[in-house]
């Protein structure tokens, strides 16, 4: 995630403005549809007040939350919440994914975002990541994803026919994995993805030499050191060696790339293994031309710590539509990686929205400014409603 949590603080902005911006956004949906269309699109105007003024959802009725297990194929036991409309027969379903953050799916913006959806007739499932504890992503992330969906077709509640992703940032990454499942590929609806990346490999590179190669260029990126932390941990404790984790977790223990220097004297690099010894050497490079080579190394010792979270190793399988959502200064995983994905599907099967009014995964501290609201804000939150408009209408 880069989490859905990341904010430095709320905006001052009275909740109730947004209220009257999403009518007023509402109403411009007369001249695109019809009654069905102009609820949708005063029910996503509901979604992004919420979203916009940081606050908790107070309201409880008109859903219910309920917490269900399902078990993967991988044999892990997925705990979830699952909320659901009052109106509870054959209703469109959405899969929340949250990303790596600790509190996972009882994050109160996502758990408002899910209950406002609720409201508005959504059957909403919100499962636990299992590697959040750990601010790491796992192999067997996708998989979960899969019998989330599997478990949703099941319920009396949702019409199996529209069960659908969205995903924030790594979720929306995973979630791309997932749907291209052929258990469900065929089935998924669409897939909706905020700030998600297309290759690991690119974070990795980013994380380690602070730039990115794209188009044969190579560009300055440094995210932030969150991503760091996440790339760090997700392929440590891949290491079959409880011994080279340990060393390793000694290294690179700060908060950025750069390791520690007394511990660094002391390691035995040969003493390791060669999984082991192939992710300190990548965490260690700091040249972007020689990062494509440490990464091949550690896939090679670790098969498929990148293929399995990867979009890119299963684009060619995903049957659904992309919808994809991407700030245009994003510090913590860059725009390239959607315009990647989008040059990969094509249109119309992809479609990229691009913005400057999130910081990530959330919107931006507004400056209320009538100058600022209406010349950069008010289009800015117009793409994003224009994008979950378009995603979840015919759902």
């Amino acid at each position: 995630m880069l989490p859905l949590a990341v904010k430095s603080s709320p905006p001052v902005i009275p909740m109730g403005y947004f209220f009257v911006l999403g009518a007023t956004l509402a109403l411009i949906g007369l001249v695109v549809g019809l009654r069905e269309e102009l609820r949708l699109a005063v029910d996503v105007g509901k979604v992004l007040a919420v979203a916009v003024s940081y606050e908790e959802e107070s309201e409880s009725s008109g859903r219910s939350i309920v917490d269900v297990t399902y078990r993967s194929r991988t044999g892990h036991l997925i705990p979830a919440d699952l909320y659901v409309p009052t109106e509870d027969v054959d209703r469109p379903a959405l899969i929340f994914v949250n990303g790596v953050e600790v509190t996972g799916r009882r994050h109160p913006l996502l758990m408002a975002i899910a209950a406002r959806f609720a409201h508005a007739g959504f059957v909403v499932l919100a499962p636990e990541q299992q590697g959040n504890e750990q601010y790491r992503l796992m192999k067997s992330d996708p998989a979960a994803l899969v019998a989330g969906f599997e478990f949703l077709a099941t319920r009396p509640e949702v019409d199996p026919r529209r069960i659908a992703y969205f995903g924030v940032s790594t979720g929306g990454s995973l979630a791309l994995v997932a749907a291209a499942d052929p258990k469900i590929a065929d089935r998924v609806s669409f897939v909706a993805t905020l700030g998600s990346y297309y290759s690991l490999a690119t974070l990795l590179q980013a994380v380690t030499t602070g730039a990115i190669t794209e188009g044969g260029r190579t560009y300055p990126y440094e995210p932030h050191q969150y991503v760091w932390g996440v790339a760090r941990n997700t392929l440590i404790t891949q290491l079959a060696d409880v011994e080279d984790q340990r060393k390793l977790f000694r290294v690179f223990a700060g908060p950025t790339r750069n390791p520690d220097p007394r511990a660094l004297a002391h390691v035995e690099l040969d003493t390791m293994s060669a999984a082991g010894r192939a992710v300190f050497d990548l965490f260690m490079n700091r040249d972007p031309a020689l990062a494509p080579y440490f990464v091949r190394r550690v896939d090679a010792h670790l098969p498929g710590s990148l293929d399995a979270v990867s979009p890119l190793a299963v684009a060619d399988r995903i049957r659904a539509d992309v919808r994809m959502l991407h700030d245009i200064g994003d510090p913590y995983i860059p725009r390239s990686e959607s315009r990647r994905m989008l040059r990969r599907l094509g249109a119309p099967q992809a479609t990229l929205t691009e913005t400057d009014v999130l910081a990530h995964a959330l919107f931006d501290e507004i400056d209320p400014s009538p100058q600022v609201l209406l010349g950069k804000f008010a289009p800015g939150l117009w793409a994003v409603f224009r994008f979950t408009f378009l995603a979840l209408h015919g759902l």
